[in-house]
């Protein structure tokens, strides 16, 4: 981040230069809150691959941002005639074996991805999903596969990312089993939810899932159809998360049980699967009868939900590990996912660029104390200050800290300037970063004097702080405060 904040900061000098002499004495506020699309910040594409319990097919879940793409108007394409902008996505997917090249299935998938506004054509949080069943043949599993994901910007003619490769571990499953048959039981891949209802529900993207709230999810069961619906009342199923790595101390990677559930066969909705019912920004599916049309001929296919207490869960790499046992056969089926900050302030991503803010907020010993160390010891000391001043310590969200770094992108952004390429060092800076936005901002103009600006806070601060640009660089100090 360092290294990108460099060049933005040579982007702010030359615009800071340039309203010099273009505009005089006014200096326009070119940046919004919310600056993460500046920076390489963040994933731009996420992919999952999804066993289905009858092991016969896999869904394939991507979600790419705008910004993957070329983007042109559509306001000549017939099938689309609007003022927005289109792309084309060329999506190619192939499985093998390991160790053999030979393709055993594979599928192009080319489609057009539209939006509005130019802004959102390289956004790199403006979504665009895609859900493809892919059917596979019957295979041994004793032998490991690979999926390959291509996406290609289709105007271009160019990869769009980083083809993804994953390894598959095939479960066995035989529709046709009878009573006390080990293969007589499937378990589908675990998937998460990102926002779920009473039969509907959006999955996570990829395997990352938002921090500090419940983790909710779901996986299938397969049994064979011959048997009767009784046979499933012996179901049983263990869900258990793991924490693997915690943001709070990450030379801490000491495996550690932090949630367990138990469910019975209650808990499983019988002849039912998850349907994909909408693709735009996200994958959203309704939970409908399992038929035909999407599960292999002799297999009875139920899905089973939970939800586990996780909202004092940090971010950080988790393993989530299901056990499902009829009485005869046990099956387990992991999955590793990541317990992120969706829209985390770019600030906090290292360090040092969050402890340094801080100097406005810390006497000065503490401040000095806080700056020592490796990198690993300023991220324990930082979330430990933190963590003393959380007003809900029973959640993983710090609401104070979260508040804090809100205002320190804000004025690292808006109030740089060509000598403070730090706005959060500058004195409206300061102010902001303490008091928050000011309930009103006045500018004064004036012919041969220096520009002025007032801001006036009329909630619980009741101040006024005048700030002036004494040599017309933007560069405003703080020349009065009064209580009001």
């Amino acid at each position: 981040m360092r290294g990108q904040r460099f060049c933005f900061r040579t982007l702010l000098l030359l615009l800071s230069i340039f309203s010099t002499f273009a505009f005089s004495s006014v200096r326009a506020q070119h940046y919004t809150s919310d600056s993460r699309n500046y920076f390489d910040y963040g994933e731009q594409f996420y992919s999952r691959v999804v066993q289905r319990a009858d092991g016969r097919s896999l869904d394939v879940r991507l979600n790419m941002a705008s910004a993957m793409f070329s983007f042109v108007r559509a306001e000549h394409l017939q099938s689309h005639p609007s003022n927005g902008f289109y792309a084309i996505r060329d999506v190619y997917i192939e499985l093998t074996e390991r160790g053999n090249s030979q393709t055993i299935v594979s599928k192009n998938i080319m489609d057009t991805i539209f939006v509005r506004t130019f802004d959102e054509t390289t956004m790199k949080n403006e979504w665009h999903a895609l859900d493809h069943q892919l059917a596979i043949p019957e295979l041994d599993s004793s032998r490991h596969y690979l999926l390959r994901v291509e996406v290609r910007d289709g105007i271009l003619s160019k990869l769009a990312v980083r083809p993804v490769v994953a390894e598959l571990h095939l479960r066995p499953f035989r529709p046709n089993a009878v009573a006390g048959d080990s293969l007589g039981l499937g378990v589908g891949d675990i998937t998460l939810f990102d926002h779920a209802g009473l039969n509907s529900a959006t999955f996570a993207k990829g395997n990352s899932y938002p921090f500090s709230r419940e983790i909710a999810g779901s996986f299938e069961v397969a049994t064979p159809a011959g048997l009767s619906r009784e046979a499933a009342q012996n179901l049983q199923a263990t869900i258990i998360v793991t924490e693997l790595s915690r943001i709070s101390d990450p030379d801490d990677t000491a495996p550690r049980e932090v949630g367990k559930i138990r469910l019975d066969a209650s808990a499983l909705q019988q002849d039912s699967t998850w349907h994909l019912t909408a693709t735009d920004s996200t994958l959203q599916y309704a939970l409908g009868r399992a038929d035909s049309s999407s599960i292999v001929a002799g297999a009875r296919v139920s899905v089973m939900r939970f939800e586990i207490p996780g909202r004092s869960f940090e971010q950080g790499r988790y393993r989530i590990t299901v056990n499902v046992d009829n009485g005869s056969t046990h099956r387990s089926v992991t999955n590793d996912f990541a317990l992120v900050w969706p829209d985390m302030p770019v600030s906090l991503e290292d360090p040092r660029d969050a402890i340094n803010p801080l100097v406005h907020i810390m006497t000065e010993g503490d401040f000095k104390d806080l700056q020592k160390g490796s990198r690993p010891e300023l991220i324990r000391k930082l979330y430990a200050f933190w963590k003393r001043q959380d007003p809900t310590p029973g959640t993983a969200f710090n609401e104070r800290m979260a508040a804090f770094y809100q205002r320190v992108d804000f004025a690292y952004f808006n109030y740089a300037n060509q000598h403070a390429l730090d706005g959060t060092a500058t004195d409206r800076g300061k102010i902001y970063i303490l008091y928050g936005p000011p309930s009103k901002i006045e500018r004064e103009l004036l012919p041969g004097e220096s520009p002025v600006e007032t801001w006036t806070y009329t909630n619980n601060v009741h101040r006024r702080f005048k700030f002036t640009d004494v040599g017309n660089r933007g560069e405003y100090k703080l020349v009065e405060m009064k209580n009001i």
